[in-house]
């Protein structure tokens, strides 16, 4: 009976319920451990998965995320699988006006950190 009614409410709004929605983003400088602004800019793709959010790199997955603790103001991704080598971590951050700051912790010969800001922009198919 109930997937009755949830098919009935789908048929209402198919828009709604075939929708995917996807951010493409433009990070324009990076922040390591000793200097700002050495790494070259990159475009990525963050696309939905089967098990969370894909991060694409031209055709190359940089990390699984999963979405949590998002608002109106801001959704946030974080991701285990980065580089599983270097033990590392990653923060997505996008906001409400676009603006992305990816950040990454790991063990890279060692411990550092670096953060890459640009923007972001939701597409909805």
């Amino acid at each position: 009976m109930r997937l009755h009614i949830i098919a009935a409410l789908l048929a209402l709004v198919p828009g709604i319920a075939a929708a995917a929605e996807q951010f493409t983003c433009s990070f324009k400088e990076g922040c390591g451990t000793f200097d700002c602004g050495a790494d070259a800019p990159f475009n990525a793709t963050l696309v939905p998965g089967a098990t969370g959010w894909v991060l694409m790199l031209k055709d190359e997955t940089i990390g699984t995320f999963t979405e949590f603790d998002s608002s109106e103001a801001a959704r946030h991704f974080v991701s285990s699988d980065i580089d599983p080598d270097a033990g590392a971590a990653g923060l997505l951050s996008i906001f409400k006006n676009g603006t992305a700051f990816l950040s990454l912790h790991g063990d890279f010969m060692t411990p550092s950190a670096q953060t890459h800001s640009g923007q972001c922009t939701l597409e909805v198919s």
